[in-house]
């Protein structure tokens, strides 16, 4: 079980924090597929990041394994540094648990452009709390959600 962590706690009473500027999620990763089509990873540790099984599958038959997907991306931590995966593991009902996981071949170094995200407690949702979504792609606002 993944413990959570104090150091990849950003808020807005941060000096210079705004979401949406380059850094406001350090635990963001930029992962590019074959052909170029780009998506997200969230860094969960210094070794694991987490994001959709079917991110993984962009471009790839449904018959791939995890072994063919991990050579096909190209993933980036921090200010462009390009990081090395070392395996990619899909839960075992990825078809309807559409979660990845991608472990990397070495640590990446801490500092502020690159931190594990802090995972909540169970108590943490509460009416009115602020929460942010960060990733690639294009989509308009339809409505706030509140809690």
């Amino acid at each position: 079980m993944w413990e959570a962590q104090e150091s990849g706690r950003r808020s807005a009473a941060d000096p210079g924090w705004t979401p949406g500027c380059k850094g406001s999620f350090p635990w963001q990763a930029k992962m590019v597929s074959r052909h170029n089509l780009t998506t997200g990873a969230t860094l969960i540790n210094e070794q694991w990041l987490l994001t959709t099984a079917n991110n993984l599958f962009l471009n790839h038959s449904e018959n791939a394994t995890a072994k063919d997907i991990a050579p096909t991306l190209t993933l980036y931590v921090g200010k462009k540094q390009l990081v090395e995966i070392e395996k990619v593991v899909l839960h075992p009902n990825y078809s309807q648990v559409d979660i990845g996981l991608i472990k990397l071949k070495q640590k990446v170094p801490v500092n502020e452009r690159v931190m594990p995200i802090c995972l909540p407690s169970k108590d943490y949702a509460e009416v009115g709390r602020v929460g942010y979504v960060s990733g690639w792609g294009e989509m308009p606002i339809l409505n706030l959600l509140t809690i």
